[in-house]
Order: structure tokens, then sequence, then C-alpha cells
């Protein structure tokens, strides 16, 4: 173009919108232009006659230029060019661009209109690059997120399927304890105490052997109606604190309920919370009477 126009010099200036916080327009494309001009040139909105132009999105031409504004170069030396044509590259109210355009000579109106209406076809075809771009950065934006998508649900599927699997494993063992509980609670006389030795829980075979209801039971001390000798109290208390310390006792004791006499082998075995610290005590108990006549 700059040389059917028979001019001199002629830059090419494209906005760079990558940054909504700094919007500028860079020399792309130049021809007559010194090298090291052509890499440092970046014009921002309102600044000189191409910011100057950015901003009214109109053409400028000026036939008085002022000294220094530019320098057209040849092989006599550095001059100032007669006329200076800067056109904006403009579709709607958007301005994509700014063609600057130096001669030595003036440009005719039918000139500066060719220049116009080029500008509007490079203008047009930038939009289509731009949008185009566009459309492709959010078509691989679109298909990374689908992508992502798809990795998190088949995370949350395998998340899923090992969840089933726990509550599977958790169900399994439930039923085992059920059934554990249910064996011990037919064949054995089980209560619990705190640390005080206080009865806070006994089975259905407890209360039927002793004829007495929970309500009654829960609250009595394990040495209730007992009475030591001092010796027998000393171990009493010694037997208690080895349970408080972890220790797992076990006891061999006779007791007659309604002119009958039982003897009991029982196991103490401390129970531990979820930190680590003993709060009860299990004590389960057999009934070997029948097998110490054998």
């Amino acid at each position: 173009m700059v040389n059917y126009l028979k001019a001199n010099q002629g830059g090419l200036f494209i906005k760079n919108d990558d940054d909504d916080n700094e919007v500028f327009y860079d020399l792309v494309a130049t021809y007559a232009f010194d090298r090291k001009k052509f890499s440092e040139k970046r014009i921002y909105p309102g600044e000189g006659l191409v910011g100057t132009c950015a901003i009214e999105k109109s053409t400028v031409y000026m036939t008085d230029i002022p000294d220094n504004y530019i320098k057209i170069t040849s092989g006599l030396g550095g001059a100032n060019p007669q006329s200076i044509l800067i056109v904006p590259l403009k579709i709607e109210e958007d301005v994509l661009g700014v063609i600057e355009i130096a001669s030595f000579n003036t440009f005719e109106k039918h000139e500066i209109e060719f220049v116009e209406k080029i500008a509007q076809n490079i203008a047009s075809t930038l939009s289509s690059v731009k949008v185009n771009e566009r459309t492709s950065q959010l078509l691989e934006k679109t298909q990374q997120q689908a992508e992502e998508m798809s990795a998190q649900e088949e995370e949350m599927r395998q998340n899923m399927e090992e969840l089933q699997a726990t509550q599977e494993e958790a169900a399994r063992k439930s039923s085992e304890m059920e059934s554990f509980i249910n064996a011990l609670n037919s064949t054995s006389y089980v209560a619990e105490y705190d640390l005080n030795g206080k009865i806070i829980f006994v089975n259905d075979a407890y209360l039927n052997l002793f004829n007495i209801t929970l309500k009654e039971a829960v609250g009595t001390h394990h040495s209730e109606n007992v009475e030591f000798t001092v010796e027998q109290d000393r171990r009493y208390q010694q037997f208690w604190k080895d349970l408080k310390n972890g220790m797992v006792k076990k006891e061999k004791t006779k007791i007659t309920i309604k002119n009958n006499t039982y003897l009991f082998m029982e196991s103490y075995t401390p129970l531990y919370n979820e930190d680590g610290e003993i709060y009860k005590i299990l004590k389960i108990a057999n009934d070997i009477s029948e097998y110490i006549e054998k």
C-alpha cells in the first residue's frame, strides 16, 4: 500500500488487549522503518497522534508536521515528511489497530478514501481472526474442563466403590459383632463397671440370675454386701488399682443365691476410649459349678 500510494514509510499498529488493565497498540509491521525503532514501538490510547486516532476513532491527516515527529531515511540522509496519514482499523466502535503512512508528497482525497476502505477490510479480517482465536481458546478450555470433569467423575466413582466396600465391610463386622454379643449373652453373665467399681450395665442373664431389674442393678458397687478383713481389703484395693492401670484380671468367685451356691470364673478387662484412656471395666463371668462337681 505504501508503494501504491507512492509514499515513503508505513506502520501497522495492532491492539493488544490480552491484559484488560493494560491495553496498548503494538507496531507489528513496518515499511522503511529503522529496525531498532520498530522493535521498541508501543503506543497507548491517547498517546501521540496514533494514540489519539485510536481514542477518537477517526482519520488524522496532517500536512503541517512537527519537527522530529518522524524522519524518512534515504541514502541522502533523514528528513521530515510532507504529510502524515493515520487511519483507524475500526469495526463498529472497536478500534483494532491503526495504520500510519508518511510521505514526501500530499495525499489526494481518493487516496485517503482508499486507505480508509482498506482499513475497514483489515479490521474485518482482524475481528474474524480474534473471534476464531477466542473460539479456539474457549473450545480448548471447554475440552480441558470436560477432561477434568471426567477425571473427577472417575475419582468420584472410585470413591463410591471404596465407600460401598467399606460399608459392606462395616455391615459384615457389625453382623459378626451382633452374633458375638448374642452368643456371649446366652452363655455368660456380663457386667460393666465404672472406674469407681459401680455397675453401669448388666445383661439379661445377670438380671435373671439375681432376679432384679436393670434399674436396681445400676449404681450398686462391686463389693456391695461384702465384708473384708484388713488383708482382704488391701488385696481388693490393689485389684482395682491393677485394672485402672490396664491389667486384665481373672478371679474365681463363689456366690450363694437363694440357697444355691455358684462358682464363677470371672475375667475383668479394662476398655479404652478413642483417646486411649481406660473408661470402664468389662466383667464376663461363666458358671463353672457343674464342671467342678464333675
